[in-house]
């Protein structure tokens, strides 16, 4: 049984057959032997196999998670990966990237010892704060790999560990790299590139699936025939219930491509060569009828903003001492766990003024002297719960929730780790610094328009608000929401990582 299966219905043999497919394909992208599956549709091909009650879509979040499951009240986090296979078994893929600490921690300038210990904690303190930020259950987490060899695909799953901060052990320095363990796991630290290595170790594992591929050598006469079917459903598209006829040039010889469905020769009038016909075939059938079954995914491309939980100044970026985050720090009276707001910049306000993006209402305050207020509304967190929130404060310039603990205390925990190290904070009089938004990786929190009275919150990798905001000030439109997400998170080339294997 697959970790998949133990939570939901996976769709196991439909993966197979739509990586198959796609592998067949792979002379478009590589001339390698082994088939070649982008990572994007290797994570799309996962979700579509899901269950849409089942799962989320955390690809384009730039996350510790592709995807996260859930099952009644279990939230588990998944990392999609596909690479090529290495002859001993044991390949080092990358699992984190930490270029926006670098220009911080420095990383080059580090003793091995202190950068082993530093990268871990960071590791660690990325998955445990987008965990949080999800109420994901990170001890249930785990990889779904696809493994690459020649004319063959491999599914294996790994577990989805922590580092163990108390074990590790410094195995090797290059200068460049180091190598360590913690005793369960062995990891490279890339100090040029800022990337922490995983070695996926899957030599003596038996794979949930191992299926063959047959690379199509001219993948160019199937894109033509594709365009050809487009053209001939646009033309039958007052006919919606004629079944989808897919043909192959030179199917092999069994009679049966390299999906698993069976050809069905037509023979044409005119003296034109038979082209094989998968239509009337049943497996097909039932495959299509069981894709269509499955959610496809959706373009997210609301209305939304993005706000920092920082301020600016000359110098740079900080979290203000006594405001914001820490407005629980602020004098004056007595303070109490939770009191904190996200800022809303006068740019954002006037922008979202602008664009009715909030609701926005004009009452006297009791000089007689018109105040631009803001309708409460809802406000939906990633982990589920709906918080009553507003803008409020002179301007209006905080967003809060009606009780605050409901949206500080969720962003305490992706900040701290827990609620117990967020109460310590608070009894310790530690304020939050912008360091801490450094080292879990997020400055910033997006908010889609679900409607007027509801709207749906994330947080952001570092730089997304500067992204943001440029666009705003130069007096254009956000991006498409999509783009805007693909932007912060662009689509990855697949690097070969064998130099820093033994």
């Amino acid at each position: 049984m697959t970790y998949t299966d133990q939570y939901v219905n996976f769709d196991l043999d439909l993966y197979q057959t739509l990586m198959r497919t796609i592998g067949a394909l792979s002379r478009l992208s590589s001339n390698n032997d082994a088939p070649y599956i982008n990572y994007r549709l290797a994570e799309g091909g996962y979700m579509r196999c899901v269950p849409e009650e089942n799962y989320e879509d955390l690809s384009r979040h730039d996350n510790s998670f592709d995807v996260m499951l859930c099952v009644n009240n279990l939230r588990l986090g998944v990392g999609i990966k596909t690479f090529l296979a290495k002859p001993n078994g044991r390949s080092v893929e990358k699992v984190a990237e930490f270029n926006s600490q670098n220009a911080t921690y420095k990383f080059s300038s580090m003793e091995d010892d202190v950068l082993m210990k530093t990268v871990a904690s960071l590791r660690n303190k990325r998955v445990i704060s987008d965990a949080n930020a999800f109420d994901i259950e990170v001890a249930q987490s785990f990889y779904s790999c696809l493994i690459r060899e020649p004319g063959v695909l491999k599914i294996y799953e790994f577990d989805y560990p922590l580092i163990d901060e108390h074990n590790l052990q410094l195995l090797k320095s290059s200068g460049a790299t180091i190598k360590f363990t913690d005793g369960r796991h062995f990891y490279t630290f890339s100090k040029s590139k800022s990337v922490l290595l995983k070695e996926f170790n899957y030599a003596d594992l038996k794979p949930l699936a191992n299926f063959d591929v047959t690379i199509y050598d001219d993948p160019m006469e199937l894109i033509i025939l594709f365009g050809e079917l487009l053209e001939k459903r646009a033309t039958q598209s007052a006919q919606p219930e004629d079944p989808v006829t897919t043909t192959v040039l030179n199917p092999p010889p069994s009679g049966r491509d390299t999906t698993g469905l069976a050809f069905v020769t037509n023979t044409p009038t005119g003296g034109e060569s038979p082209k094989p016909d998968w239509t009337s075939d049943p497996i097909h059938q039932a495959l299509m009828k069981r894709l269509a079954e499955k959610p496809k995914p959706s373009v997210r491309n609301l209305p939304y903003v993005v706000l920092p939980l920082y301020s600016t100044r000359k110098d740079g970026k900080y979290v203000p001492e006594k405001s914001g985050l820490n407005q629980w720090a602020a004098g004056g009276r007595k303070r109490e766990f939770g009191e904190s707001y996200i800022p809303v910049p006068v740019l954002i306000r006037d922008f979202t003024q602008e664009t009715d993006f909030f609701k926005y209402f004009y009452e006297d305050d009791k000089h007689g002297d018109p105040q631009l207020r803001c309708e409460p509304f809802t406000l939906t967190l990633p982990n589920g719960d709906h918080v009553g929130s507003k803008l409020c404060q002179q301007g209006p310039k905080a967003l809060m929730s009606e009780h605050n603990v409901d949206l500080s205390g969720w962003l305490y925990r992706i900040i701290d780790g827990s609620d117990e190290a967020a109460k310590d904070r608070f009894q310790t009089r530690r304020v939050y610094t912008y360091q801490d938004l450094v080292d879990i990786g997020k400055d910033s929190v997006l908010i889609e328009k679900l409607s007027d009275e509801h709207y749906r919150m994330t947080v952001l990798p570092i730089g997304a608000y500067d992204l943001f905001k440029e666009r705003i000030k130069a007096g254009e439109r956000p991006l498409p929401l999509s783009d805007f997400l693909s932007e912060l998170a662009p689509a990855e080339t697949e690097e070969d990582y064998s130099e820093f294997e033994d």
